[in-house]
């Protein structure tokens, strides 16, 4: 995801000379274009189809290619001029980068009010002021967004952050090589030698970053993801090539085809041989740097391209061309595209084409016409030419775009044509129930009128009114109620961690993560607060149970630390039950469960089924059919197998969501969930006495004297 793209055409900008062909850019070479075409397309085939596994690698090639770029300008504008011009170089950046990417935001955020419910579309106006201001990348972070396995639906900006980390590096950088060009002509006397200077700070730097995107990939690899520390490295390798250039202009011509193959063959591996659980960036990445270096290195100093002209036709030269502009628009067309249209084969092609379209449209009209202007006297010149019908676009491109929008418009008039795939909804008939009378002698009347609601909920064709300010509520609301969300962050303060009388006979603890942390407002409803029983919280958000000692990336910061506390509190309290709820691994969660050396029952509770995310699926033209959700086979299928492996208590907490496998996204005047994973505090409130009747009627708790805390 990097919007690193395609920021280097202002570097040599193309001739208006007569006889010129206007279509390429004198000085661009060929090689680089076509990486950038190279990157670009393994992104978006990456966002679009989520194939290949390491389309991500492109936002590496791209920062490899700023930083070489980027600092090669520098350089020779410091040698031929003794000086490096600020305001000229912001400027080149401002008109470069800055126009294409407002009418992006501005336009993501005008379709998300129009799509997005109120709480998505506040968060999308959030994220687009952070990356208007360069700062998205860190943004991601505080949020704590897994680029791989985010908890909910991605940002149509979201991938902004790649572009945040390299203006941060321009903003940086060249003062950084003032600096040192100054520092060297008065200490050292060595006016002469800027590329060795800057050289010689970019490859301490890059190696300490390198170090540094390492060390944090392994202890927090979403902020390493998004950080521009550990990123920094991978800029740095393209500026130390940048560097050394002059050197490069001397390889013998018989090894470049060698290196420029080896280089494309090592950004072909990277792209299947990386993936979503690869530890990232620091050092997988490593392989897509170097590889691109090898290619970039390989053109560098000569005319000739040894036979690649898979990078250096004439299509890839254009799709270098716009590839910014690619970039940009490709991911909020997809985000907000499937969100309208589905993930259909027809639909996302239909995408694809709006989203080059609107590239190509967004390069030639606004991103190109601006970055070729000479200054705002220039810029008011060419907008009046402009409305004044004076802009010239080649046939070339005029065709281009022609045969763009006729493909779109018979893709729309296909994707009309082709019926809907549509949510099974289940207009469920509700359970039958007969009377009062007949309810209250069966086993489970809790449960069966549950059951009941769930039906009803199902067979809803509209949204009521009250339920639509609920969901706005839900989904801008914590994953628990204010005095337990704190126990599941930082250490555990069990004197306020704990739910009842404390001097009570039996005592019940919950472990495990997020999952495990929204039960806790069920269980301790259902125990209730008087009557022999108290509840203990254990649970962590973002950390399964996992063997401690091999925590996965991805985990929440503490992690290891907090289930090693969870061990020693069990084996110390010595709970009568322990309900899990939020393993990772079957094989690592049995060697950490392995360590409780207290005679307790385990009870693996599994939490709704999560296929349907309500800040997805619910928009401003949704209905409730579009937010149902089916229980899958495998649900709880590793709690239900490590109660089995461990002789263990496994509860099927399916009926407590769904009705005949299927699950509704509001129950009543309560919503279920505020996410795909995560049911409410209202909704766990409402389903205590269910759960309660459950933990009686399964002989896992006796609870004849204890009154729930609250009923329905």
């Amino acid at each position: 995801m990097s919007l690193l793209l395609d920021r280097f055409n202002m570097l040599a900008p193309r001739s208006r000379r007569r006889g010129r062909k206007p279509t390429r850019q004198r000085g661009l070479r060929p090689d680089i274009q076509g990486l950038r075409a190279f990157a670009v397309i393994a992104v978006i085939l990456d966002h679009l189809l989520g194939w290949p596994s390491g389309g991500f690698v492109g936002v590496d090639i791209f920062f490899v290619l700023s930083g070489f770029l980027i600092t090669g300008l520098l350089l020779r504008e410091h040698e031929r001029t003794g000086r490096i011009s600020f305001s000229g170089f912001y400027l080149r950046r401002v008109k470069r980068i800055l126009p294409a990417a407002v009418l992006v935001l501005a336009l993501t955020v005008a379709a998300s009010f129009l799509v997005f419910n109120s709480a998505r579309t506040q968060s999308t106006l959030v994220d687009s002021i952070w990356a208007l201001l360069f700062a998205a990348n860190w943004r991601q972070a505080i949020v704590g967004t897994d680029y791989f396995a985010a908890s909910g639906p991605e940002s149509p900006v979201q991938h902004y952050w790649s572009l945040a980390v390299e203006e941060q590096f321009y903003f940086l950088w060249p003062w950084l090589m003032l600096a040192l060009f100054a520092v060297s002509v008065r200490l050292l006397r060595a006016k002469g030698r800027p590329r060795l200077i800057a050289g010689t700070a970019m490859l301490v730097l890059t190696t300490s970053s390198f170090a540094w995107s390492i060390f944090e990939t392994s202890t927090s690899p979403t902020t390493a993801y998004f950080s521009t520390l550990s990123r920094a490295w991978e800029l740095g390798a393209g500026a130390l090539l940048a560097c050394v250039s002059p050197v490069l202009t001397r390889l013998p011509s018989r090894i470049r085809p060698y290196l420029a193959w080896v280089g494309l063959g090592g950004m072909l591996i990277s792209l299947f041989t990386i993936n979503a659980q690869t530890a990232f960036p620091g050092p997988a990445a490593a392989l897509p740097v170097f590889s691109t270096v090898l290619v970039v290195a390989a053109g560098t100093g000569t005319a000739k391209h040894h036979g690649l002209y898979v990078l250096t036709n004439r299509a890839m030269g254009y799709i270098g061309d716009i590839s910014y502009s690619l970039y940009l628009w490709h991911f909020p067309v997809i985000v907000i595209g499937t969100t309208l249209l589905g993930h259909a084969p027809q639909q996302l092609g239909l995408l694809a084409l709006i989203f080059t379209a609107g590239a190509i449209y967004a390069y030639h009209l606004v991103e190109d016409p601006i970055r070729k202007s000479g200054g705002l006297g220039k810029l008011k010149g060419m907008r009046k030419r402009v409305g004044g019908g004076e802009l010239k676009v080649s046939p070339r491109y005029q065709m281009t775009a022609l045969s763009l929008l006729a493909a779109i418009t018979a893709g729309v008039v296909w994707t009309a044509m082709i019926p809907p795939t549509q949510t099974p909804t289940a207009l469920a008939p509700k359970p039958q129930v007969s009377s009062p009378a007949e309810a209250a002698v069966t086993k489970t009347p809790q449960l069966e009128a549950l059951q009941s609601q769930i039906a009803a909920a199902l067979a809803a064709t509209e949204w009521p009114e009250t339920i639509r300010t609920a969901m706005d509520q839900a989904l801008t609301s914590p994953q628990a109620s204010p005095d337990i969300a704190p126990c599941g962050m930082g250490a555990v303060d069990e004197r306020k961690c704990t739910w009842g009388d404390r001097q009570s006979e039996h005592t019940a603890m919950t472990i495990g993560n997020s999952i495990s942390m929204t039960y806790v407002e069920a269980l301790r409803s259902a125990i209730g607060t008087n009557g022999g029983w108290k509840l203990m919280s254990y649970g962590m958000f973002g950390c399964p149970i996992v063997d401690s000692a091999n925590v996965p990336a991805g985990t929440m910061d503490g992690c290891s630390e907090r289930l090693d506390k969870t061990i020693e509190a069990i084996n110390r309290v010595k709970p009568d039950i322990v309900f899990v709820s939020g393993v990772g691994s079957t094989d690592s969660a049995k060697v950490q469960l392995a360590k409780i050396t207290a005679n307790t029952k385990l009870i693996f509770l599994p939490g709704p089924p999560g296929d349907a995310d309500l800040h997805a699926c619910y928009t401003k033209i949704s209905r409730p059919a579009d937010c149902v959700g089916k229980t899958q086979p495998n649900f709880g299928a590793a709690e239900r197998s490590l109660a089995s492996d461990l002789k263990a208590a496994f509860v099927d907490s399916s009926n407590w969501f769904c009705y005949q496998g299927s699950c509704p996204s509001f129950v009543g005047a309560n919503v279920m969930k505020m996410d795909a994973r995560h049911m409410t505090p209202q909704y766990a409130t409402y389903i205590a006495p269910v759960v309660r009747e459950y933990l009686e009627q399964s002989g896992i708790v006796h609870l004849s004297q204890v009154v729930p805390s609250q009923t329905r």
